[in-house]
């Protein structure tokens, strides 16, 4: 019998009887060619594949894993060292109304304690200006020469001189003390003399331009012969200047009162904001507190045709200064019922409407007491050390943080802002702490 031969499958036929390599059974798998794949069709088979396949994949996973987790560790240590903290600080605040007449007493004159309101004096303030007028003719006159000095005092007790004292200058001209003065006595420190000092005016014994001088120094005739010839003496603080013997443009007393008043109110406003720019930070100058003295005079510029002359106006500011802190200390405990004499400030000091008793007739630089009034609702709010506040924080977790606010009394509220948002403690570094303080005053 003739031998039967089975039929050749097609190139496209896969064998029943042929067995798949594991390795192209993993791959149907996950190309999802399950079904010309035989025997896998149970759970155990699916396993047994997958774990057989080779594990690339799960390196990635775990390279990403340790990336994520040294991300998030390097994020945390710069956080610590790195990191900012914004306090928001709303302190202890309230009304406070002002009315009535109060007394101080100038600062150095007596006591000093919380309840005397005292007060402090600046002066001299001075500016010029002038206008060119129409002349009416001439006139001869005769003008002393002034200016300022510092008079010291090495001695340990202080030193009066009267009104007219005599000082010369070096080449023997004579100048006399505008005003009577009493310089303060030197202070002994170890084996030295801190020496006294007060500023004071001299005035030319006579007129003429010969007494118009640069800086130098002077002594005092007087005391010639004595110990106080060297220890009492005075230095220019200005030039002396001013001095003069001759013929002037003359103007007409209706030209002069024409422009005074302009010139005195341009002069005025100039040196009220030089005056206020000038006083320390710390102090407050009220525009009632100032005086103003002015002096007329005729520029006598020779340069100007025969018929013009400069009309001009000379002013000399003084005024009464408090500090900020002692007004505002003086009127808590005053006004505010169990004040614990914590420091506080009145924020709103430049808006209270003040007012100096008496002031047509108060020379500034002699007397010692005064009187004046404060009116309308001062907006006092309680101060904190805002360095001693870091050095409590710094370091600390935000919940160790909640004992320290109670250690000062002048916070009423407190909002943290954390960067980065997941910093949990406060930073080591001071620096790295920023205070805002939020002084808007609730109403009185």
């Amino acid at each position: 019998m003739k031998d039967i031969t089975p039929k050749k499958s097609s190139k496209n036929t896969v064998s029943s009887d042929k067995k798949i390599s594991r390795a192209d059974e993993i791959e149907e798998i996950y190309r999802g060619a399950r079904d010309n794949i035989k025997n896998t069709n149970s759970a155990d088979d699916w396993s047994r594949a997958v774990s057989r396949r080779p594990l690339k994949w799960r390196k990635w996973v775990n390279l990403g894993l340790v990336v994520v987790a040294v991300g998030a560790l390097l994020v945390l240590v710069l956080g610590m060292f790195f990191g900012q903290a914004t306090i928001f600080v709303t302190p202890k605040q309230g009304g406070l109304f002002l009315s009535g007449v109060e007394d101080a007493i100038k600062g150095g004159t007596g006591s000093t304690t919380a309840s005397i309101l005292t007060y402090d004096t600046i002066s001299k303030v001075e500016d010029s200006e002038k206008r060119l007028v129409n002349a009416s003719g001439q006139e001869k006159i005769e003008k002393k020469a002034e200016g300022q000095i510092v008079v010291y005092n090495q001695n340990t007790v202080k030193q009066k001189l009267v009104i007219n004292t005599r000082f010369q200058s070096p080449d023997g001209k004579i100048y006399r003390l505008k005003e009577a003065i009493t310089v303060p006595a030197g202070v002994k420190k170890g084996t030295t003399v801190i020496t006294g000092s007060i500023l004071a005016t001299l005035v030319a014994d006579k007129a003429g331009a010969e007494y118009n001088r640069t800086a130098t120094d002077f002594t005092i005739p007087g005391f010639a012969g004595t110990a106080k010839f060297k220890t009492v003496f005075g230095r220019s603080k200005t030039n002396m200047t001013g001095g003069f013997v001759g013929t002037i443009r003359k103007v007409s007393q209706a030209d002069l009162d024409k422009n005074r008043a302009d010139l005195q109110k341009i002069l005025r406003d100039r040196l009220i904001i030089k005056a206020k720019q000038d006083v320390p930070a710390e102090y407050i100058l009220f525009t009632d507190a100032i005086k103003i003295s002015y002096e007329d005079q005729v520029v006598n510029d020779t340069t100007l045709p025969a018929d013009k002359a400069y009309v001009a106006v000379k002013a000399s500011l003084s005024g009464i200064i408090f500090k900020r802190t002692a007004l505002a200390v003086y009127f808590a405990q005053k006004l505010i019922p169990n004040y614990d004499n914590t420091p506080v400030e009145i924020t709103n000091l430049d808006s209270l409407e003040f007012a100096l008793q008496n002031k047509d007739i108060l020379d500034l630089a002699k007397t010692t007491k005064i009187s004046f009034s404060l009116d309308g609702t001062g907006n006092v709010v309680w101060t904190f050390d805002q360095n001693k506040v870091k050095e409590r924080l710094a370091g600390k977790s935000r919940s160790e943080a909640e004992k320290v606010w109670p250690e000062f009394n002048s916070i009423g509220q407190v909002r943290v802002v954390f960067f980065p948002p997941w910093l949990w403690t406060f930073p080591q570094n001071k620096d790295r702490m920023i205070i805002e303080i939020d002084k808007v005053a609730k109403k009185a």
